[in-house]
């Protein structure tokens, strides 16, 4: 393993101690602040005391080492998973009637335009008001029959 590297440092920090001793305090340095804020995760105000400007940072990387020391594996905490962007997420088109669109427009004096604006930031609400006024024309012309 590369301790240049911020994953491999990590994998060492918890899994092989005699490797650790090895590490340069250069590459303990340059993974500081990566490493302050994944144990700020669970430990916070530590991590914040760390955040001091003139810190021997190699010596802090060193405490964070001997706290990896009751954990056997690198913790699950320790990474955050982040959210997907909204452009991989595949768009849900609402699903409505011509006729409960038309409704809509007519009712709230609106145009094709506003109302793909509301598709857009407001799908749920629009959403909500479609199905109620697709109800409504179903029951409508369950009864004309």
């Amino acid at each position: 393993m590369d301790p240049t590297k911020l994953f491999d440092f990590i994998k060492i920090m918890f899994t092989d101690k005699t490797a650790y001793e090895n590490v340069s305090n250069n590459d303990k340095r340059r993974h500081f602040f990566m490493l302050n804020r994944f144990w700020s995760i669970k430990y916070p105000e530590t991590a914040q005391a760390f955040n001091h400007l003139k810190i021997n940072q190699a010596n802090a990387i060193d405490m964070w080492f001997r706290l990896s020391a009751q954990f056997n594996r690198v913790p699950g905490w320790f990474y955050t998973r982040t959210k997907k962007s909204k452009s991989n997420i595949a768009k849900k088109k609402l699903q409505y009637s011509k006729e409960a669109k038309d409704m809509y427009l007519q009712m709230n004096n609106i145009d094709s335009k506003t109302l793909a604006e509301l598709e857009k930031y407001y799908p749920a609400e629009l959403e909500k008001e479609l199905k109620t006024i697709d109800s409504q024309i179903d029951f409508i012309s369950i009864d004309k029959k």
